[in-house]
């Protein structure tokens, strides 16, 4: 069924790196198809760092930084979940930081919502949680 597992959508479209409108935001009109695309590279990006054998690239790095953060954290929506997702948006929309990552820090946190709210996604954030908290802990 479509829709039902986005990180089985390879055909989607990599979304603009520019945040929503500050008018109509991620729910503005057609906004909910940026929290859409969001979804699906995010999901995508974190189906393949739980597949990876080696978690020391330089694309988890961001992610690598969160978990030595939250070391001996519980998975949870906050504060694990909402700042994994922010680092990898930041990290892939606006790698730069500064005022360019404001904007995607705001997304972040809905797209970390609805992939927590997914039980596809939650298992998927849950296993890279727990061998991002391995990696940090050994």
């Amino acid at each position: 069924m479509p829709g039902t597992n986005p990180s089985q959508d390879h055909n989607a479209e990599r979304p603009e790196s520019r945040p929503p409108e500050a008018s109509g935001g991620a729910t503005g009109s057609g906004g909910g198809d940026n929290v859409d695309a969001l979804h699906r590279v995010i999901a995508e990006s974190l189906s393949d760092a739980c597949n990876r054998p080696v978690l020391e690239s330089a694309e988890m790095k961001p992610l690598l930084d969160v978990a030595r953060r939250h070391n001996g954290c519980s998975f949870a929506f906050d504060p694990v979940v909402a700042d994994l997702v922010e680092a990898a948006v930041v990290g892939f929309f606006a790698p730069s930081g500064g005022d360019a990552a404001a904007p995607w820090r705001a997304v972040s946190r809905r797209v970390a919502k609805s992939l927590f709210a997914d039980a596809y996604a939650n298992k998927r954030l849950e296993r890279l949680w727990k061998r991002l908290s391995e990696a940090v802990s050994s």
